[in-house]
């Protein structure tokens, strides 16, 4: 379920942005921040929440949430603010609307948390979030 999701959004920012590294958090856990290679798209899962039930809990709609952060060196490293801004309108054309898989729909814009800026680099954050129906087994 998750794991398809991610991986159909990867797909996809492969196909439609160009020219940018894209990495999922597990490789991204295996890189320290200076040696991460950028401008780059990281695909995060950022949880989920249930949204409707039936059947006392049997039928549920879950809310997934994706962070998908432009990471961006800073300008004094050959970064740019541009760049950024590049990318930011690449990912939400790219990603909007999007269905990743046949039983999730479609990909909408959530609010995201803040850029962050830290010594080298800066983060854009971009939230998404899909909707699934799942059922359990009693």
């Amino acid at each position: 379920m998750i794991l398809n999701v991610e991986s159909a959004i990867v797909q996809r920012l492969t196909q439609k942005v160009a020219d940018v590294h894209i990495a999922t958090a597990d490789q991204l856990s295996e890189v320290s921040e200076r040696q991460q290679v950028t401008p780059a798209l990281h695909v995060i899962y950022s949880g989920f929440s249930p949204t409707r039930e039936i059947g006392q809990g049997t039928v549920q709609e879950i809310e997934s949430r994706w962070t998908i952060v432009i990471a961006i060196r800073s300008a004094r490293r050959g970064g740019t603010k541009e760049k950024a801004d590049t990318l930011f309108d690449s990912v939400i054309s790219a990603i909007s609307g999007f269905k990743p898989t046949a039983s999730h729909a479609a990909l909408k814009l959530s609010g995201s948390p803040g850029a962050q800026h830290v010594p080298g680099f800066s983060y854009y954050p971009i939230q998404f979030v899909t909707k699934e129906t799942v059922r359990g087994n009693p």
